[in-house]
């Protein structure tokens, strides 16, 4: 039985998921062009079948890491990217505050791990999104940078929660 939410959102990353479905039509279509323009015992006949290969993980990726899920319960913090899943409890949650670090800084987008002002700092980054940290009290990454549509309504849970 799933706990009580404080609050459920879904971002579907647009840009992302545009730029890889693009890449994916774009090899879909160079491996139906080989298909259709090269002789059957032709040395390149491996180019056509790792087109198709680029554009199925391609649209892989598109379908997998397309979407962010935040989940707030009363004991904890769910995020799940794609297949990658994330349960930070708001007991290790020392702080939260907002992030004005561009998306650039954590080495572009979708899920990042960087070294910032001496922290290890996981990112669940998306295009255009506004960031929250969430600081933590141990374990690797000191802190964890969510993008929200909504990071006032996340951050007045979470401190409510910890108790800040």
């Amino acid at each position: 039985m799933e706990p009580e939410h404080l609050y459920s959102e879904k971002i579907f990353d647009k840009i992302i998921a545009g730029i890889l479905i693009s890449v994916s039509i774009v090899m879909i279509f160079l491996f139906i062009y080989f298909t259709l323009t090269l002789d059957p015992g032709s040395e390149l006949i491996i180019v056509q079948w790792v087109f198709l290969g680029v554009g199925i993980v391609m649209l892989f990726l598109a379908l997998n890491f397309g979407i962010l899920s935040i989940k707030i319960s009363p004991q904890s913090v769910v995020l799940r990217y794609g297949i990658i899943k994330n349960e930070i409890k708001l007991d290790d949650v020392e702080d939260c505050h907002h992030d004005s670090r561009l998306g650039i800084r954590y080495g572009g987008w979708g899920l990042r791990a960087i070294r910032s002002r001496g922290k290890w700092v996981k990112g669940y980054i998306l295009v255009r999104v506004p960031k929250i940290i969430l600081s933590l009290k141990e374990g690797k990454f000191k802190e964890v940078a969510i993008s929200t549509r909504n990071p006032d309504k996340i951050l007045q849970i979470i401190k409510e929660q910890i108790g800040n």
